[in-house]
């Protein structure tokens, strides 16, 4: 894999303040090929004209929102436009309007420079590619006439957003899109100015989407993914709150299976609690229940469908976390040009240590937070020649493991990491 001395900076400043870097996370995966193969899978059968709804399930630090983030960039690179939304008490995936709102303020696609692209930024780029179109109004009225059959008013909202955007009225090209995303506060004047009266709402928002994702195809694009992260919090609600987002999953389920919401795929992320608690959890909504788990998650959990609606991950092990260290260290040293004296005896046993610390479980430590120590560690290592501070943290953890003995790899040679990680060049 060659990397750049950018998408290296990339990679390192953002594990340095805790986070998921927006791009290259082929770097930092690891010991997810089987779920990566499964979601590829999922993504090209969705691309035909299909529906699908997933959730990934695992304990906190197991991984999954990074793996939510991987799975919008494999999408991208299919031609997917991407949204990414968050349960939270601003939105508690209870009300369809809220829903279809967080979907439309969160869109991103490849090629769009900004993570966190937009509505405008979709059509923008349709608009220019139509400019030097001899069909260009052609193309557009067969768009129209497409979407008018899903949702006559969200045509006539679209049409007025690309006659504006054509004439550069900026105005009304802000207030047309602002309809379309689902804003309510518009006053009836500024409605008027494009003929509409009504706003979505809960019984008209899955038409909204339906037509929105009719629209991204009519344009060149594969498809709508969309993202839902923390969805576990929904248990902390009311029942009568609960029972209604467990409704919509239900819902969601059901027209992406039977096709009326085509080239559409939901994946969801949660904590086990989400799946297993007996009192609030999604066992308590029979309908749904039924259709995302099996009699054999009870009987057998030791195996693994991951066709299965539910995708169960598990935190790394150390030959994964060793590998993503590695991978690490690596790239720290290209970017900065430095040689960190560090032997893969000591490298394999700060993480065995480490994972040992918490009880041979690594979902008792956040891989985030994992990343972010390393790098803090290699930035003083760097800075501050002399001073091996790998080292020191293992004699640290030995300390909180006075009972496990030093890992000793036998397989493994005296090798420094200048020699290592040869999978990684920086271009």
């Amino acid at each position: 894999m060659q990397i750049t001395e950018l998408q290296a900076s990339r990679v390192i400043n953002a594990l340095k303040i805790g986070v998921s870097p927006k791009k290259d996370l082929d770097i930092l995966c690891v010991g997810r090929d089987l779920e990566i193969e499964e979601f590829d899978r999922c993504l090209n059968y969705v691309k035909e004209s299909n529906g699908m709804v997933k959730f990934i399930t695992g304990e906190y630090g197991t991984g999954k929102s990074f793996l939510l983030q991987f799975i919008g960039e494999m999408a991208k690179e299919k031609g997917f436009v991407v949204s990414k939304i968050q349960v939270d008490q601003g939105m508690k995936f209870n009300k369809l309007d809220d829903i279809y709102y967080a979907i439309m303020h969160n869109l991103s696609a490849k090629g769009i420079f900004n993570s966190e692209s937009s509505f405008e930024d979709l059509f923008r780029r349709w608009i220019e590619k139509l400019k030097d179109d001899d069909a260009k109004a052609e193309k557009i009225k067969t768009v129209i006439e497409e979407i008018v059959q899903y949702n006559s008013a969200f045509a006539i909202a679209f049409t007025s957003y690309i006659r504006a955007r054509i004439n550069n009225d900026l105005e009304l090209a802000s207030i047309s899109s602002a309809w379309i995303k689902g804003e309510k506060s518009l006053a009836a004047a500024a409605k008027a100015r494009f003929n509409v009266k009504s706003a979505v709402d809960r019984t008209n928002a899955l038409d909204f989407l339906r037509t929105f994702i009719k629209l991204l195809t009519l344009i060149g694009y594969s498809g709508l993914l969309v993202l839902v992260d923390e969805m576990e919090l929904v248990v902390e609600e009311r029942r009568d709150i609960r029972n209604s987002a467990y409704e919509i999953l239900r819902t969601l389920i059901d027209l992406c299976a039977s096709g009326e919401l085509s080239n559409c795929m939901f994946v969801f992320a949660g904590t086990n609690q989400l799946f297993e608690d007996e009192e609030r959890g999604i066992r308590t909504y029979s309908a749904l229940q039924k259709r995302i788990v099996s009699d054999f998650d009870r009987r057998d959990s030791s195996l693994r469908d991951l066709r299965r609606p539910i995708v169960k991950i598990k935190g790394l092990g150390t030959e994964e976390l060793f590998r993503l260290t590695k991978n690490i260290i690596f790239i720290h040293k290209q970017l900065y040009k430095w040689t960190p004296f560090l032997r893969d005896e000591t490298i394999k046993e700060y993480v065995e240590l480490t994972y040992r610390r918490f009880g041979n479980k690594l979902s008792g430590v956040n891989i985030r937070e994992y990343l972010k120590k390393l790098v803090d560690i290699l930035d003083l290592m760097e800075q501050n020649p002399g001073n091996n501070l790998l080292e020191k943290e293992v004699e640290l953890l030995r300390m909180h493991n006075r009972e496990v003995k030093p890992y000793v790899n036998k397989n493994l040679h005296d090798s420094y990491i200048e020699n290592d990680s040869k999978d990684i060049t920086l271009a």
